[in-house]
């Protein structure tokens, strides 16, 4: 019996494990339902008044004297994947505070993703260009935006975790991007992607496939 394909299978459906799978995200307005910058929900970017009581965040600078006025591309601080899984659980959403300078938004999320160093090679990816609405939420640290899609479900707790924004026509106050915890839609929208870690498992099941079908 020859299991050299078989075995060539299995290892190319272990092998793509330390491939970059990239998970979408999905943005939707909260229609209404604004979720608030808590204690339990700590900015990883965002501007003095994230109020971070175990994490740190990476702090939006000013542009020109003018908070908000420049284009940023930033990356959050270095986590593990256990911290982010002990505030907000294996499945959460970002929350983006949107501040405009006037009724007509400019604000334009170019990027949005969150990178996992691990085998798993994981990456959760938003690609814009969209410019961010207002969402009915006015005051600082609520909601204009939701950022759904992320889950962390098999991922080790020791692996690392890393948040990237890039914005640019920013012309108000510095944006807020922060955790909330649950595999929620925010009130109607679209269900939550499914988990980077079913997309790994299907990706290995088509590797082997393709090799069992050479045997024949």
């Amino acid at each position: 019996m020859n299991l050299k394909l078989p075995l060539l299978g299995v290892i190319a459906a272990f092998g793509l494990a330390g491939t970059a799978v990239a998970a979408p995200l999905t943005i939707q307005n909260p229609a209404g339902t604004a979720y608030q910058q808590q204690l339990n929900s700590p900015c990883v970017i965002g501007n003095p008044s994230c109020n971070n009581p175990t994490i740190p965040f990476t702090l939006i600078p000013t542009g020109n004297g003018n908070p908000g006025a420049n284009n940023y591309d930033l990356l959050s601080p270095t986590y593990t994947v256990g911290t982010i899984r002990g505030i907000v659980g294996d499945q959460f959403l970002i929350g983006i505070d949107v501040n405009s300078a006037g009724q007509t938004p400019t604000e334009t999320l170019n990027l949005f993703t969150a990178n996992i160093n691990t085998t798993a090679g994981v990456d959760f990816t938003y690609t814009g260009p969209t410019v961010l609405q207002l969402g009915g939420n006015p005051g600082n640290g609520f909601s204009d935006v939701l950022l759904l899609g992320f889950d962390l479900t098999g991922i080790p707790d020791s692996s690392t975790i890393v948040f990237r924004a890039s914005m640019t026509g920013g012309g108000g106050g510095r944006e807020q991007y922060f955790l909330i915890a649950g595999q929620t839609d925010g009130g109607g929208g679209p269900d939550v992607p499914e988990p980077a870690s079913l997309a790994l498992l299907g990706a290995g099941l088509v590797a082997l496939g393709i090799a069992r079908r050479k045997l024949s």
